[in-house]
Protein backbone atom coordinates (compact mmCIF):
# COMPACT_ATOMS: atom_id res chain seq x y z
CA UNK A 1 0.00 0.00 0.00
CA UNK A 2 2.83 2.42 0.83
CA UNK A 3 4.43 1.78 -2.58
CA UNK A 4 1.15 2.57 -4.32
CA UNK A 5 0.74 5.78 -2.30
CA UNK A 6 4.29 6.84 -3.21
CA UNK A 7 3.55 6.25 -6.92
CA UNK A 8 0.36 8.28 -6.72
CA UNK A 9 2.15 11.14 -4.92
CA UNK A 10 4.95 11.06 -7.52
CA UNK A 11 2.41 11.16 -10.33
CA UNK A 12 0.58 14.09 -8.75
CA UNK A 13 3.83 16.01 -8.27
CA UNK A 14 4.84 15.43 -11.88
CA UNK A 15 1.51 16.79 -13.11
CA UNK A 16 1.19 19.55 -10.51
CA UNK A 17 4.71 20.54 -9.45
CA UNK A 18 4.95 22.39 -6.20
CA UNK A 19 5.57 26.09 -6.44
CA UNK A 20 8.88 27.13 -4.95
CA UNK A 21 10.51 30.54 -4.88
CA UNK A 22 13.04 29.23 -7.40
CA UNK A 23 10.33 28.28 -9.89
CA UNK A 24 8.89 31.78 -9.53
CA UNK A 25 12.28 33.35 -10.19
CA UNK A 26 12.88 31.14 -13.24
CA UNK A 27 9.42 31.84 -14.61
CA UNK A 28 10.00 35.56 -14.04
CA UNK A 29 13.29 35.43 -15.97
CA UNK A 30 11.55 33.76 -18.91
CA UNK A 31 8.88 36.44 -18.85
CA UNK A 32 11.56 39.14 -18.71
CA UNK A 33 13.08 37.76 -21.92
CA UNK A 34 9.67 37.55 -23.56
CA UNK A 35 8.88 41.11 -22.53
CA UNK A 36 12.20 42.39 -23.87
CA UNK A 37 11.61 40.62 -27.19
CA UNK A 38 8.09 42.07 -27.46
CA UNK A 39 9.50 45.50 -26.70
CA UNK A 40 12.08 45.10 -29.48
CA UNK A 41 9.27 44.18 -31.87
CA UNK A 42 7.31 47.29 -30.92
CA UNK A 43 4.51 45.35 -29.24
CA UNK A 44 4.45 47.73 -26.30
CA UNK A 45 1.16 46.78 -24.66
CA UNK A 46 2.02 43.07 -24.81
CA UNK A 47 5.48 43.79 -23.40
CA UNK A 48 4.01 45.78 -20.52
CA UNK A 49 1.56 43.00 -19.69
CA UNK A 50 4.29 40.33 -19.69
CA UNK A 51 6.74 42.43 -17.68
CA UNK A 52 4.08 43.15 -15.08
CA UNK A 53 3.53 39.40 -14.76
CA UNK A 54 7.28 38.96 -14.30
CA UNK A 55 7.24 41.51 -11.47
CA UNK A 56 4.38 39.66 -9.80
CA UNK A 57 6.56 36.54 -9.71
CA UNK A 58 9.80 38.26 -8.70
CA UNK A 59 9.54 41.89 -7.71
CA UNK A 60 13.28 42.27 -7.07
CA UNK A 61 14.40 41.84 -10.70
CA UNK A 62 15.33 45.38 -11.68
CA UNK A 63 15.53 44.54 -15.37
CA UNK A 64 11.75 44.28 -15.47
CA UNK A 65 11.46 47.85 -14.23
CA UNK A 66 14.06 49.03 -16.75
CA UNK A 67 12.18 47.44 -19.65
CA UNK A 68 8.86 48.78 -18.37
CA UNK A 69 10.40 52.26 -18.31
CA UNK A 70 11.50 51.71 -21.93
CA UNK A 71 7.98 50.72 -22.93
CA UNK A 72 6.48 53.78 -21.28
CA UNK A 73 9.09 56.05 -22.92
CA UNK A 74 8.08 54.67 -26.29
CA UNK A 75 4.40 55.19 -25.45
CA UNK A 76 5.20 58.78 -24.43
CA UNK A 77 4.02 58.38 -20.84
CA UNK A 78 7.04 59.91 -19.18
CA UNK A 79 5.71 60.08 -15.63
CA UNK A 80 5.22 56.29 -15.65
CA UNK A 81 8.61 55.83 -17.35
CA UNK A 82 10.26 57.92 -14.66
CA UNK A 83 8.71 55.86 -11.86
CA UNK A 84 9.85 52.56 -13.37
CA UNK A 85 13.30 54.04 -14.00
CA UNK A 86 13.48 54.94 -10.30
CA UNK A 87 12.60 51.36 -9.34
CA UNK A 88 15.14 49.99 -11.83
CA UNK A 89 17.81 52.16 -10.23
CA UNK A 90 16.85 50.86 -6.79
CA UNK A 91 16.95 47.18 -7.73
CA UNK A 92 19.94 47.31 -10.09
CA UNK A 93 22.18 49.22 -7.71
CA UNK A 94 25.58 47.55 -7.54
CA UNK A 95 25.54 46.22 -11.11
CA UNK A 96 27.68 48.78 -12.94
CA UNK A 97 26.60 47.85 -16.46
CA UNK A 98 22.92 48.14 -15.55
CA UNK A 99 23.50 51.29 -13.48
CA UNK A 100 24.96 52.94 -16.60
CA UNK A 101 21.95 51.88 -18.68
CA UNK A 102 19.52 53.15 -16.06
CA UNK A 103 21.34 56.51 -15.87
CA UNK A 104 21.25 56.91 -19.66
CA UNK A 105 17.56 56.00 -19.62
CA UNK A 106 16.89 58.65 -16.95
CA UNK A 107 18.72 61.23 -19.07
CA UNK A 108 16.52 60.32 -22.08
CA UNK A 109 13.41 60.71 -19.95
CA UNK A 110 14.55 64.12 -18.73
CA UNK A 111 15.40 65.25 -22.29
CA UNK A 112 11.91 64.30 -23.48
CA UNK A 113 10.34 66.11 -20.52
CA UNK A 114 11.97 69.44 -21.44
Amino acid sequence: MAALLFKVESLIESVFPRYTPLTGVLASLKLTDQGRELLEKGRLDDAIRILEQAINLNSSNGQNYYYLAEAWILKGVLRQASEFNRLAEQYLRGDQAWEDRVLKQRERILEKTL
